[in-house]
């Protein structure tokens, strides 16, 4: 194959991947399920671009194993990995909202902090809770307003809270690939295999 149809063959391949992209549902809604920071949803429409594309692009790689699937095996993979994916959407939803700390800062606006899973001393000698170890949300809230420590708490916080961060990527990508990848696998297999090219006589 020459360079330039290696070129031509890249080139479709990829308009018909961001054909494909551009039909699945978008992760700004999956976002828009729970209000996160800012800097959390930035990642996550970066990351699932390319999680979207890979995972596209594992399926046309897997197109012999796709097409030997019988219809019902694929479609009952397809609606298991629509389940795992909701549940894995449900478990984002209420993951995000136990750790989501929405403070109104000196001008009026609203900015959203992530609540370390396992905070540290540091952070609880900051924070007035009643609850040992395990302070609550609007603990967190209070704290974040009215104390004399305020960006030493938001930096403590701030730097405990990569795993929550971590968590609620991982839940929402997961959700998306399991969600779009059925789907594509399965328009890709009704598609069926592509004309053969005429054989030299």
């Amino acid at each position: 194959m020459s360079v330039i149809e290696r070129i031509q063959n890249a080139s479709g391949i990829v308009k018909g991947i961001l054909g494909l992209l551009a039909l699945c549902p978008g992760i700004a809604l999956f976002i828009g399920l729970v209000e996160i920071p800012p800097s959390v949803g930035k990642i996550v429409y970066l990351l699932s671009f390319f999680v979207s594309a890979l995972a596209i692009l594992a399926i046309i790689l897997m197109t012999d194993w796709v097409e030997k699937l019988s219809s019902s095996v694929a479609l009952i993979i397809a609606v298991i990995s629509l389940v795992v994916g909701a549940a894995c959407l449900v478990t984002y939803m209420q993951y995000a909202t136990d750790h989501i700390i929405p403070v109104t800062d000196d001008n009026g606006n609203e900015v959203k902090y992530l609540a370390p899973a396992s905070p540290t001393e540091a952070v609880l000698s900051l924070v007035r809770h009643r609850n040992p170890g395990h302070p609550t949300i609007s603990e967190y809230q209070r704290a974040l307003q009215l104390s004399g420590q305020r960006g030493e708490l938001k930096r403590i916080i701030g730097r405990e809270s990569w795993s929550v961060m971590l968590s609620m990527l991982l839940l929402l990508i997961g959700a998306e690939v399991l969600l779009i990848t059925p789907l594509v696998a399965l328009a890709w297999k009704l598609a069926g295999p592509g004309p053969k090219p005429a054989t030299a006589t």
